[in-house]
């Protein structure tokens, strides 16, 4: 089980944990080589969740909230990048169906860092605030 820490876990150590969790229960390998990539698929899920806010904050939505296609026309990637984003933000998030409610949690408490362009304000969030919370692990 997870050592339990003074500090609020962020959200991209829940990210980390339930990726790990994931492995763990699909019997793969969790070693340090594995932990390693784990770590830039936590990193990457919560940089989709500042990109999707600094989006929004740009007025990147037609219709008010950024598609999954605005969001890819925004940031200059393909709408296959796109849900490659979505599908690894699941996989960190498998509670939550879209990045769409963490970032505009953080579009509507981080304002300032957003317009700073303060990508990394996803990873450096305290989880629980959000109701998010990381896996008891064996």
């Amino acid at each position: 089980m997870a050592k339990p820490l003074k500090q609020p876990r962020t959200l991209a150590e829940v990210a980390f944990w339930n990726l790990l969790a994931a492995r763990q229960e699909a019997g793969e390998d969790t070693g340090l080589l594995a932990q390693a990539k784990l770590l830039k698929q936590a990193a990457a899920a919560t940089a989709t969740v500042a990109a999707l806010a600094i989006a929004d904050a740009d007025g990147a939505g037609a219709n008010g909230w950024p598609t999954q296609v605005e969001f890819a026309a925004y940031w200059k990637v393909t709408e296959r990048h796109a849900q490659n984003e979505w599908a690894q933000f699941r996989r960190a998030f498998p509670t939550e169906e879209s990045p769409d409610r963490l970032a505009k949690l953080i579009r509507d408490n981080y304002r300032a860092k957003l317009a700073a362009r303060r990508i990394d304000v996803a990873a450096s969030l305290p989880a629980e605030p959000f109701g998010i919370a990381a896996p008891a692990l064996a």
